[in-house]
C-alpha cells in the first residue's frame, strides 16, 4: 500500500488486505506529526469477522509519531511480524505473536505492559533513542535540524541504515538515567520468556525496579521471567555434534562450569540430553551481574509485605491482595566483583529455595 503516512488519516480501518505485509501510517521523519487518530477514532486490522486477530503475513508496522494513538494494538496473529515502531505516539500496548521473528520493537513510554515470547531475533536492547531519519543539506550531506530549515529545497530526509536501529527501545527504559530516575514509569506487567534478549532482559528488570522505586503513584510491577539466560554460557542442545575445536563445559551439582572433554560418544549424547553441556560466548559483558543485589531486594521487599499482610510492589500477578515473589527462571551468572564466592548454601538455601526463585 506504500507509504500511507501523508494522508494523514484520522480513522482507519482494514479488514481485509490477507497478504499485506508493510503498514506505514505514521513517519520517522522529523516534523511530521498526525494527531487526528485518537481514542475516539477507530483504528482496525481485524479480520472482519468479530476478530482482532490481524493479518497473518504482516512483517512490518509503523505507527511513529502520530501523536494521539492512545489504543492497544493486536499483533499476535501476525506470526511473521518482524518490525513495530510506535515512538512518538500514546500506545498502551501491543500483543505480538508466540515465537514472532521480530529483530526491531520500538515502544512509548506511554505502554502499561509488555510481553515478549521466544522472539529469538530480538536479541540487543536500544540504550538512547534510535535515529531513523534524518534532515541533510543536499551538498554537504550535514545534519539540519528541522525547525532550522528555511529552505527545503537545499534539504532532503536521509534514512539510517536499519540496522543502526534495530533491537528493542523501550522509553526511559532501555535508555534509563538518573535524569529520568525521578519520573517513573506506566509500565505494571513485565512478561519475557526465553527468546534472544540475554543480558538485556536483565537491564530491562534493573532499570524497571529503579524507575518504580522513586515513583509516587504506579509503583508496583508483575513480573514474569521465564527461561532467562544472564549468562554467558550457552546450552549445547541436545543432538549437536560434537567439535574438538570448541572449548565445552560441564554444569556440576555446585552450580560451577568446569572444561569439559567426553570420553565416549555415549557420554556426549547423555550429558547433552541432560542439559549440562556449554560453551562460552567471549562476547557477553558478564560484569552486567557483579552481585545479588536485585534478587536481594526482590526478596526484600516481599518479605516485608508479607509481613505486614500487604500486596508486593513487584510481584508475579498484578492484582493481588496477598504478598507474592517475582517469578524468575532460567540462569543467572554471576561475576562476583569482589572476587568473593557467594556460599552454595546461600544459592540454594535461599536464592533458588522453594520459597523464593526455586527454578533459577
Amino acid at each position: 500500500m506504500g507509504d500511507l503516512s501523508t494522508l494523514y488519516f484520522n480513522e482507519f480501518h482494514l479488514t481485509a488486505g490477507k497478504r499485506l505485509l508493510d503498514l506505514i501510517v505514521g513517519s520517522d521523519v522529523p516534523g511530521y506529526e498526525n494527531g487526528l487518530l485518537d481514542t475516539n477514532r477507530g483504528f482496525d486490522l481485524s479480520n472482519g469477522a468479530g476478530s482482532s486477530t490481524p493479518k497473518s503475513l504482516m512483517k512490518k508496522v509503523v505507527l511513529t509519531q502520530m501523536t494521539a494513538f492512545d489504543k492497544t494494538v493486536p499483533m499476535q496473529g501476525s506470526e511473521k511480524l518482524e518490525e513495530f515502531r510506535a515512538l512518538g505516539t500514546k500506545l498502551k500496548g501491543v500483543y505480538f505473536a508466540k515465537g514472532a521473528p521480530l529483530h526491531t520493537v520500538h515502544l512509548p513510554e506511554s505502554i502499561t505492559g509488555l510481553e515478549l515470547s521466544e522472539n529469538q531475533e530480538l536479541k540487543q536492547i536500544i540504550t538512547s533513542k534510535p535515529i531513523v531519519a534524518k534532515w541533510v543539506d543536499k551538498t554537504t550531506r550535514n545534519e539540519i535540524a528541522y525547525n532550522s530549515i528555511s529552505d527545503f529545497s537545499q534539504v532532503e530526509v536521509e534514512y539510517a541504515d536499519p540496522a543502526t536501529y534495530r533491537g528493542l527501545y523501550l522509553e526511559k527504559i532501555t535508555d534509563y538515567n538518573s535524569v529520568n530516575a525521578n519520573t517513573g514509569h506506566n509500565l505494571s506487567t513485565l512478561v519475557i520468556e526465553g527468546g534472544g534478549l540475554k543480558y538485556g532482559s536483565y537491564q530491562i528488570l534493573d532499570n524497571l525496579i529503579k524507575l518504580k522505586d522513586k515513583a509516587s503513584e504506579n509503583n508496583t510491577l508483575s513480573i514474569s521471567l521465564k527461561e532467562v539466560s544472564w549468562t554467558p554460557y550457552i546450552l549445547v542442545e541436545s543432538g549437536e555434534t560434537y567439535n574438538e575445536q570448541e572449548t565445552y563445559y560441564k554444569l556440576n551439582d555446585h552450580s560451577m562450569f568446569d572444561a569439559y572433554v567426553p570420553e565416549t560418544d555415549a557420554q556426549w549424547t547423555r550429558d547433552t540430553l541432560n542439559e549440562l553441556i556449554y560453551t562460552y560466548d567471549n562476547t557477553a559483558n558478564k560484569d552486567i551481574i557483579t552481585d545479588t543485589s536485585l534478587l536481594d531486594k526482590l526478596i526484600e521487599q516481599y518479605e516485608t509485605a508479607k509481613e505486614n499482610n500487604e500486596p508486593s510492589q513487584f510481584s508475579n500477578t498484578a492484582g493481588l491482595s496477598t504478598a507474592t515473589i517475582p517469578t524468575i527462571t532460567g540462569t543467572m551468572f554471576i561475576a562476583n566483583k569482589n572476587g568473593t564466592a557467594i556460599p552454595e548454601s546461600k544459592l540454594t538455601g535461599v536464592y533458588a529455595s522453594k520459597e523464593y526463585f526455586p527454578n533459577l
